[in-house]
């Protein structure tokens, strides 16, 4: 997800921004609109801080080519590359309408706003989002309001937006802190508030760290989280199992696998996210049927077999592929024949 690149390019623009050095705020500036078109509402709204806090013309030229970055992503560059156009607006915006008037008279609809931004699972994503900083990031919301993404999940009806365990939240982290940070260094003269706040900082992590953090890096699993350190470099079981496997495919083969085994072979010529290219699945624009064909190896996880059997049980008992291994998680298939039409459909 190119999410990951943001917290370095956004803390590093508001740094050298900080340091009052244009040209390497301008570098982190651009690196930062490169990652994802919904940066550009963040530094938007991060020129009017640049504007009011450091340079008027810098401030200014930061939210206006913001808006120009958008206007291009949207009308030119996507539609160019997928033929079709930009796809997310409606999909995200869907709680407020169908059309670019609806969706905004519902916006400024406060008996419509309200109700979408505060519900329970909001309430449960602001929490979890703000808990292990104690919410002190609050000291400073002139930083913490620049975060358009933040105002972004909480209006989306995308559901995976409300909640901290995906890459949705990464655009806002760097704001948390840099409200946090800054809130903090107003009173770092004032040792009576420093330390109570301090305290109720470390407490939050530490709590927030046992009881909010996924069970896989919480201090609650601190049994295996001792043991990868123990390990680091070394390959589990589950993990060398796989690397087999994906060494038994030829390098000019082409491939469908499950999603999280797709990284590791993206640098073949084809590629396919299962059950791609057999049943349309987040393909293209979403409209598009993906080009059904018969690729020469499919490696999946056994869920994927379990979910997908409908599409993998005809095409194995015709032996148009055959198991040749198989173990943990995992299962490779190989092409055998391509006499057996694609069954795509769910019965």
């Amino acid at each position: 997800h190119p999410e990951s690149f943001i917290p370095l390019f956004l803390l590093f623009a508001f740094y050298f921004i900080i340091k009052k050095k244009k040209w390497p705020y301008l570098i982190f500036f651009f690196l930062a609109l490169s990652t994802k078109e919904e940066v550009a509402l963040t530094t938007f709204l991060m020129g009017f801080y640049v504007y009011l806090k450091f340079n008027k013309k810098l401030g200014i030229f930061t939210s206006l080519f913001s808006l120009l970055w958008i206007l291009l992503v949207t009308k030119l560059f996507v539609p160019f590359f997928n033929g079709y156009g930009y796809l997310y607006g409606e999909h995200l915006l869907a709680n407020f309408g169908s059309t670019p008037l609806e969706i905004f008279l519902n916006l400024i609809n406060p008996n419509k706003l309200i109700p979408i931004i505060f519900n329970p699972t909001n309430g449960k994503f602001m929490w979890e989002l703000f808990a292990p900083v104690g919410f002190l990031s609050l000291l400073n919301p002139a930083t913490l309001v620049i975060a358009a993404s933040l105002w972004m999940n909480l209006i989306t009806s995308w559901s995976y937006s409300h909640n901290i365990n995906y890459h949705h939240v990464i655009p806002i982290v760097p704001f948390v802190f840099i409200s946090l940070i800054i809130g903090l260094s107003r009173f770092k003269k004032i040792k009576i508030i420093t330390y109570p706040l301090l305290i109720v900082l470390l407490t939050s992590s530490l709590i927030s760290y046992y009881y909010i953090s996924p069970y896989g890096s919480s201090i609650k699993n601190y049994e295996q989280i001792k043991n990868k350190f123990g390990n680091f470099g070394v390959p589990a079981e589950r993990e060398q199992q796989l690397y087999e496997m994906m060494a038994m495919i030829p390098k000019d083969a082409s491939v469908s696998a499950s999603f999280e085994v797709v990284p590791h072979l993206t640098h073949r010529n084809k590629i396919y996210n299962f059950p791609n290219p057999f049943k349309y699945h987040y393909w293209g624009t979403w409209k598009a049927e993906p080009p059904l064909e018969y690729l020469d190896y499919l490696l999946l996880n056994k869920i994927y077999v379990e979910e997908f059997s409908y599409i993998l049980q005809p095409l194995i008992q015709n032996n148009t592929y055959e198991e040749i291994k198989s173990s943990g998680d995992f299962v490779l298939f190989k092409l055998k024949n391509k006499n057996v039409r694609i069954n795509n459909k769910a019965p």
